[in-house]
């Protein structure tokens, strides 16, 4: 296996920081319009390569958790959910 790093893995690692940090977002502001921004740009990052898939599970775990906890805490503060 070789350790050269390609165009399609730097693609991919810069689309799942990309969702790490819309993920970051739509905890604090309006999580029904960044969520589905985010798991799509996660989901064309986990899957373009394999060489980050671990890195790109991380990233949907924490994409869940940001998405559940932004959606109850806007419930629970009366903010705009969109």
């Amino acid at each position: 296996m070789s350790a050269e790093r390609t165009g399609v893995d730097s693609a991919s690692i810069a689309l799942l920081a990309v969702a790490l940090v819309i993920g970051v977002v739509e905890l604090i502001y309006k999580p029904f319009l960044f969520g589905p921004i985010a798991f799509a740009a996660m989901l064309v990052g986990a899957t373009v390569s394999a060489r980050y898939q671990r890195f790109g599970r991380v990233a949907m775990f924490v994409l869940v958790f940001c998405f559940m906890f932004g959606v109850s805490y806007a419930v629970w503060n009366s903010r705009a959910l969109y």
